[in-house]
């Protein structure tokens, strides 16, 4: 039986955090901000008062704006995932999934064929529901520390972050899928 690869959309892919920004302030020409948004928490960023407020701004005012256009997280990420995907699709069953609920969905399906994506499956799972694709995966490429947990069953490849945890066996730190691809490292099983 072949063994899963589950591909986080979010933060690896597509780029929602600066999209919500933009679309945020646009709504809020009123609302005063800081300086340029480097990566800060979205809530304490836009001055929304609460999760609830926020998560009902992006799924239910805005999704299509904002996950429908947001752009790649890193330029020529799509290109990398399906170079990718053609590479190992014979050997690994190759998802992409995100965390999503409403009309965030088809517009994660919008956004998925702007980008050219060919992967064939595509899983959503509820927003904070990171246990499913925990029991479902064999290997997470994620930069999401809610989804990784230490444990035997999976291995992560965690994108774009630093290595705070240098000795953990089941967690590989690359600086971008684009390395992930060209330095081999799921063919080279380095992580395991």
């Amino acid at each position: 039986m072949k063994k899963s690869i589950y591909i986080e959309l979010n933060g690896v892919i597509r780029d929602i955090k600066s999209k919500t920004v933009e679309v945020y302030k646009n709504d809020n020409l009123e609302k005063e901000f800081k300086e340029e948004y480097n990566g800060e928490d979205l809530q304490d960023y836009l001055g929304v008062e609460s999760q609830d407020e926020l998560i009902e701004f992006m799924y239910v005012e805005a999704p299509m704006r904002i996950f429908g256009y947001s752009g790649e997280s890193d330029e020529g990420v799509s290109f990398m995932v399906n170079e990718f995907y053609k590479k190992y699709r014979d050997e690994y069953n190759i998802f992409i999934f995100s965390n999503e609920i409403e009309k965030s969905k088809p517009a994660t399906l919008m956004f998925l064929a702007r980008m050219g994506i060919v992967i064939d499956n595509i899983s959503f799972f509820p927003l904070k529901d990171f246990e499913t694709v925990n029991e479902k995966a064999n290997i997470i490429i994620t930069n999401n520390k809610n989804i990784i947990k230490n444990n035997n069953k999976n291995r992560y490849i965690k994108i774009n972050q630093e290595d705070p945890n240098k000795g953990v066996k089941n967690i590989l730190y690359v600086s971008s899928f684009k390395d992930l691809v060209e330095y081999e490292h799921i063919e080279r099983n380095e992580f395991a």
